[in-house]
Protein backbone atom coordinates (compact mmCIF):
# COMPACT_ATOMS: atom_id res chain seq x y z
CA UNK A 1 0.00 0.00 0.00
CA UNK A 2 2.73 2.51 -0.82
CA UNK A 3 0.19 4.71 -2.59
CA UNK A 4 -1.58 5.27 0.76
CA UNK A 5 1.65 6.50 2.37
CA UNK A 6 2.45 8.82 -0.53
CA UNK A 7 -1.10 10.17 -0.45
CA UNK A 8 -0.75 10.90 3.29
CA UNK A 9 2.38 12.95 2.63
CA UNK A 10 0.64 14.79 -0.20
CA UNK A 11 -2.48 15.50 1.88
CA UNK A 12 -0.56 17.05 4.75
CA UNK A 13 1.64 19.03 2.39
CA UNK A 14 4.95 17.36 3.21
CA UNK A 15 5.76 15.33 0.10
CA UNK A 16 7.74 18.16 -1.51
CA UNK A 17 10.09 18.42 1.48
CA UNK A 18 11.71 15.03 0.89
CA UNK A 19 14.15 14.13 -1.85
CA UNK A 20 13.34 10.47 -1.29
CA UNK A 21 10.83 8.39 0.62
CA UNK A 22 11.66 4.80 1.59
CA UNK A 23 8.70 2.61 2.44
CA UNK A 24 8.93 -0.84 3.98
CA UNK A 25 6.30 -2.07 1.53
CA UNK A 26 8.62 -1.21 -1.35
CA UNK A 27 11.97 -2.39 0.01
CA UNK A 28 10.88 -5.43 2.00
CA UNK A 29 12.38 -4.45 5.37
CA UNK A 30 10.60 -3.08 8.43
CA UNK A 31 11.95 -0.90 11.23
CA UNK A 32 13.95 -1.47 13.35
CA UNK A 33 15.80 -3.67 10.79
CA UNK A 34 18.92 -1.69 9.91
CA UNK A 35 18.47 -2.59 6.24
CA UNK A 36 15.66 -0.07 5.76
CA UNK A 37 17.76 2.72 7.26
CA UNK A 38 20.73 1.74 5.08
CA UNK A 39 18.45 1.71 2.03
CA UNK A 40 17.45 5.30 2.84
CA UNK A 41 21.08 6.43 3.15
CA UNK A 42 21.93 4.69 -0.14
CA UNK A 43 18.98 6.42 -1.85
CA UNK A 44 20.37 9.75 -0.64
CA UNK A 45 23.96 8.90 -1.62
CA UNK A 46 25.04 9.45 1.98
CA UNK A 47 26.73 7.41 4.66
CA UNK A 48 24.44 6.55 7.60
CA UNK A 49 26.53 8.79 9.89
CA UNK A 50 25.62 11.74 7.66
CA UNK A 51 21.88 11.17 8.23
CA UNK A 52 19.49 12.21 10.96
CA UNK A 53 16.39 10.06 11.29
CA UNK A 54 13.32 11.63 12.87
CA UNK A 55 10.72 9.29 14.32
CA UNK A 56 8.05 9.14 16.98
CA UNK A 57 8.39 5.52 18.07
CA UNK A 58 11.36 4.93 20.33
CA UNK A 59 11.71 1.14 19.91
CA UNK A 60 11.63 1.14 16.12
CA UNK A 61 12.73 4.62 15.09
CA UNK A 62 15.38 5.63 17.61
CA UNK A 63 16.80 2.16 18.21
CA UNK A 64 16.77 1.27 14.50
CA UNK A 65 18.42 4.53 13.46
CA UNK A 66 21.14 4.28 16.11
CA UNK A 67 21.83 0.62 15.30
CA UNK A 68 22.23 1.55 11.64
CA UNK A 69 24.78 4.28 12.41
CA UNK A 70 22.48 7.27 11.98
CA UNK A 71 21.79 10.06 14.39
CA UNK A 72 18.31 9.86 15.86
CA UNK A 73 15.85 12.62 16.65
CA UNK A 74 12.97 11.38 18.80
CA UNK A 75 9.72 13.22 18.19
CA UNK A 76 8.42 12.71 21.72
CA UNK A 77 5.36 14.94 21.85
CA UNK A 78 4.10 13.67 25.21
CA UNK A 79 7.44 13.68 27.05
CA UNK A 80 7.55 9.90 27.59
CA UNK A 81 10.57 8.32 29.23
CA UNK A 82 12.61 5.92 27.09
CA UNK A 83 11.65 2.32 27.84
CA UNK A 84 15.22 1.41 28.76
CA UNK A 85 15.60 4.28 31.22
CA UNK A 86 18.32 6.00 29.20
CA UNK A 87 17.83 7.61 25.84
CA UNK A 88 19.80 6.59 22.76
CA UNK A 89 18.38 9.61 20.92
CA UNK A 90 20.79 12.33 19.90
CA UNK A 91 17.98 14.89 20.00
CA UNK A 92 14.49 14.97 21.48
CA UNK A 93 11.78 17.35 20.27
CA UNK A 94 8.19 17.78 21.39
CA UNK A 95 7.12 19.78 18.35
CA UNK A 96 8.02 19.19 14.70
CA UNK A 97 8.74 22.90 14.38
CA UNK A 98 11.81 22.36 16.60
CA UNK A 99 13.50 20.16 13.99
CA UNK A 100 14.89 22.95 11.74
CA UNK A 101 16.57 24.49 14.80
CA UNK A 102 18.10 21.14 15.73
CA UNK A 103 19.45 20.70 12.22
CA UNK A 104 20.82 24.26 12.09
CA UNK A 105 22.48 23.71 15.47
CA UNK A 106 24.16 20.58 14.13
CA UNK A 107 25.77 22.59 11.34
CA UNK A 108 27.14 25.15 13.77
CA UNK A 109 28.74 22.53 16.01
CA UNK A 110 30.52 20.93 13.04
CA UNK A 111 32.09 24.08 11.66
Amino acid sequence: MPDVQYRKLENIGLRGFFSCVVLSEEVGFRKPDTSIFWEASRALNLQPAQCVYVGDTYATDVVGAKNSGMQACWFNRDGSLPPDGGSMADFVVKDLLEIPGVLKGMGKTRE
